[in-house]
């Protein structure tokens, strides 16, 4: 199974603002978690905790926060290769944003990256994968 199936997400290309409203409050509820503690919660306590071994956990946060930043893309992309198969205003801009200036989940990919022995190679093409479609054309 893919981590979109794990989590239940629907496919970038094809997400709703009906479903991305669905799921608003779980990432409000992650941001908040996350700015709430200067260790950065639960969140945080995921991250760390992955290792070589097990990092399952680590692997689908990280979709997890990369998620909305993926359907904002799907929705700016003018190019037609993201195949977005919705015509709707991106809403969410708040989440994306949000998860985008957080001072602790980049920080952490970031630092991922920069010692890759310490991490599974999954969880640093998870880390890549998110820090990438931070960079990406956004959505008007």
């Amino acid at each position: 199974e893919s981590v979109v199936e794990l989590l239940g997400l629907p496919i970038p290309a094809a997400s709703t603002n009906a479903q991305m409203k669905g799921l608003k409050p779980i990432y409000m509820d992650a941001i908040n978690d996350i700015r709430g503690r200067s260790s950065g919660g639960r969140c945080m306590e995921i991250l760390r905790a992955s290792s070589h071994d097990e990092p399952d956990a680590a692997i689908t946060l990280l979709y997890f926060l990369e998620f909305p930043h993926l359907v904002r893309a799907c929705r700016g992309d003018v190019s037609g290769i993201g195949k977005c198969k919705v015509n709707e205003a991106y809403d969410f801009a708040d989440i994306a944003d949000a998860i985008a200036k957080d001072s602790s989940i980049i920080p952490w990919c970031r630092r991922a990256i920069a010692s890759p022995d310490e991490h599974h190679s999954l969880v640093l093409a998870s880390s890549i994968s998110l820090i990438d479609s931070l960079a990406r054309p956004s959505a008007p």
